[in-house]
């Protein structure tokens, strides 16, 4: 039977081997992120550039991104385990919801007018930005734990929820994207490093 102790060090390194996963994840998500976005903007200013052989290509992008996405807020949901979270692991489900069905209206309106997208895309940002914003506070509230690094992704994350909720300027989230993310994987990469140093002391 293992001691506590070993149960403790087992534990943490598993800990640890998911937030890595998460941190590879979350770098994979900002490119497909990045990728999407630039053929979005594509299509906006040439509405004939779509076509059947892009649209697989499109769908496999989304895919990607549901899926590297997904294990990369997990790593926040094993932080909120971590630091008794309960926001923060609630916040980083919806999060993991918003862009699922974010991907699913993409892919679905693939083929519509920039008309047809107006109020679906309209809606899905109140609701993102408000997802947004609740992850934010969250964010925040790892401070005390993680430091400055939680407080600048907590800030970015609610700038980039009142500009989705404002509708008008949620073109500013997608500069702040980026940035945000980044913050977001050096936070988690801090949380892989306090693992390892707590696996060597107890060990």
């Amino acid at each position: 039977t293992p001691t506590t102790m070993e149960t403790s060090i087992i534990s943490n390194h598993k800990n640890q081997q998911q937030l890595l996963m998460a941190i590879v994840a979350g770098i994979i998500y900002l490119t497909f992120e990045i990728a999407l976005t630039a053929m979005d903007i594509s299509w906006l200013t040439h509405e004939n550039g779509k076509s059947q052989n892009m649209f697989w290509v499109y769908l496999a992008l989304n895919i990607g991104l549901v899926i590297s996405y997904v294990v990369f807020a997990f790593g926040f949901f094993l932080l909120a385990k971590l630091f008794e979270n309960k926001l923060l692991s609630i916040s980083s489900i919806m999060m993991m919801v918003v862009i699922l069905v974010s991907s699913i209206v993409d892919i679905s309106m693939f083929h519509s007018t920039l008309e047809q997208l107006s109020l679906p895309y309209a809606m899905l940002a109140i609701v993102a930005g408000v997802c947004s914003f609740i992850f934010g506070i969250a964010l925040l509230r790892l401070q005390d734990g993680m430091g400055g690094l939680a407080k600048i992704a907590g800030i970015l994350e609610i700038i980039i929820g009142v500009t989705l909720i404002s509708v008008l300027f949620f073109f500013v989230s997608f500069v702040l994207l980026v940035p945000a993310i980044l913050v977001e994987i050096l936070l988690l990469y801090n949380a892989y490093e306090y693992l390892s140093k707590s696996t060597v002391k107890v060990a």
